[in-house]
């Protein structure tokens, strides 16, 4: 066998000036800022490889190809763009200074925009145009929206005054109930302990005949017959309205016999039929209390001043008092 010889001698590493000028001259054709050759794809902030050739790749594109060609029994690599062979590669970041540079851009470009179009809107609210025209519909945009704003507030409010009178209705029930809860608890309680009958007798034994609170009678207890002094005024209408009684004739004066007649078997009586004649029970008297006095002397001294100022006027009626037969309850 004879010596062969080595189709791939090693080659001789680049400087790194010569790196440069390859850097170089794959700028001025503005590579980086193009998609890569193998994905189509923009490099982004991926990692990039600079061959000897000035051609720029992925770097894990050139990888894939590179395993690709082996797979194919290829065995001197080169260039996928121009078939350059024994080439040397160099990682480079000029894809991710490009992009954070872009990125940049974008931004201020959109912050600048949103501010000059607030600053605009701001001016064109603010300050009126000097047209008519213009300056009417300025003012009429002006007006609506700031109706617009009292309405919304107005119905923010309503609101918020609805929603705190629900909570406020709420636990009104909420209180309502557990105090009726305590209510009907308690009340058991009492009446289960309390002799209610021992109470009843005490309260009649004590003969309190009217109310402590409203100066009304207690209809379940008897009162005493009030004392009362009739004025002028009244015995006068209680003559005038007093009705004459009747004169009936008596009966001539007899004698009784005390012979009793025999008792007869007849069943029928021969005394005459008398009809049941109903009596109705009197109504409740009112007892009269020291205020009712003095309610009354006070409106009877006003009626009598009335009177005697208006002579041509016919007299107007006092008020009766409580125990007056004319008064109706």
């Amino acid at each position: 066998m004879g010596i062969v010889k080595n189709p791939n001698p090693a080659l001789k590493p680049l400087s790194k000036d010569e790196w440069l000028k390859i850097k170089k001259k794959s700028d001025n054709r503005k590579d980086s800022y193009m998609p890569c050759v193998i994905c189509q794809d923009d490099f982004g902030m991926d990692e990039q490889v600079l061959l000897s050739c000035s051609h720029v790749f992925h770097k894990i594109c050139l990888s894939s190809f590179e395993r690709f060609s082996k797979e194919r029994d290829r065995p001197l690599l080169q260039c996928p763009l121009c078939r350059k062979r024994n080439y040397q590669k160099a990682l480079i970041n000029e894809g991710k200074k490009i992009t954070i540079e872009q990125s940049v851009i974008k931004i201020q470009s959109v912050w600048r925009g949103y501010k000059a179009r607030k600053l605009f809107k701001f001016m064109k609210e603010t300050i009126p145009p000097k047209s008519p025209t213009h300056r009417k519909a300025f003012y009429e945009r002006k007006l609506t929206s700031l109706t617009d704003k009292l309405i919304d507030a107005l119905d923010r409010q309503h609101a918020r005054v609805e929603s705190s009178l629900l909570s406020m209705d709420d636990q009104v029930a909420q209180a309502r109930s557990y105090l009726d809860s305590l209510d009907t608890n308690k009340m058991n309680k009492v009446a289960s302990t309390v002799d209610w009958i021992l109470v009843r007798e005490k309260a009649l034994a004590r003969g309190i005949g009217e109310c402590p609170i409203c100066l009304m009678q207690l209809l379940s207890v008897a009162t005493p017959k009030p004392s009362h002094t009739q004025t002028k005024t009244e015995k006068l209408i209680e003559a005038k309205t007093e009705k004459p009684k009747p004169s009936t004739p008596k009966p001539p004066h007899t004698t009784t016999s005390l012979i009793t007649k025999p008792r007869t078997s007849s069943p029928i009586s021969t005394s005459p039929k008398t009809t049941p004649v109903k009596i109705t029970p009197p109504p409740p008297k009112i007892r009269e209390t020291s205020v009712h006095r003095r309610v009354r002397g006070f409106l009877n001294e006003q009626i009598e001043e009335g009177l005697s100022s208006l002579p041509y006027l016919t007299p107007i009626l006092p008020l009766p008092p409580p125990h007056c037969k004319h008064h109706n309850p």
